[in-house]
């Protein structure tokens, strides 16, 4: 028994813009997004910096500048017509809805969890001194 290859090979041009526009674009907003979380100044959190908010601003900006190459170039690196099949549109909110739940838990949690054991942490507690062992755990 043996499978046989149907498909037709086809060979395709590199997308170098998109790919490009994408890679910044979605890098710069998450290092800005990381540096927003982290304080800035007299602030607690960094999302007046300047720093932060060109990264943020220009990462928006290239991720606009792809959808707007993807569009136009003959072999895209993504064919955003798919977007208008329901199903697909769908099922990717959906999935991206899911992950961000789970992404969002996740951060929340460590976070939750430090602040309930770190005052419970062995040096800012008071413990008792242990001669040996054995008088530790009474």
């Amino acid at each position: 028994m043996r499978l046989e290859e149907l498909g037709t090979v086809t060979h395709a041009k590199i997308d170098w813009a998109g790919n490009l526009t994408f890679a910044v674009g979605l890098t710069a907003l998450l290092i800005g997004i990381t540096y927003g979380i982290q304080p800035y100044g007299g602030d607690t959190m960094g999302w007046t910096n300047p720093f932060v908010l060109g990264m943020i601003g220009g990462g928006l900006a290239m991720l606009v500048l792809f959808v707007w190459v993807e569009r136009r170039v003959a072999e895209p690196l993504f064919d955003l017509g798919l977007f208008r099949i329901r199903a697909f549109a769908a099922g990717n909110l959906a999935g991206f809805l899911s992950a961000l739940g789970r992404g969002g838990l996740s951060f929340v949690l460590v976070i939750w969890l430090q602040g309930i054991w770190l005052p419970l942490h062995a040096t800012t507690t008071p413990t008792r001194r242990c001669g040996r062992a054995s008088t530790c755990f009474r």
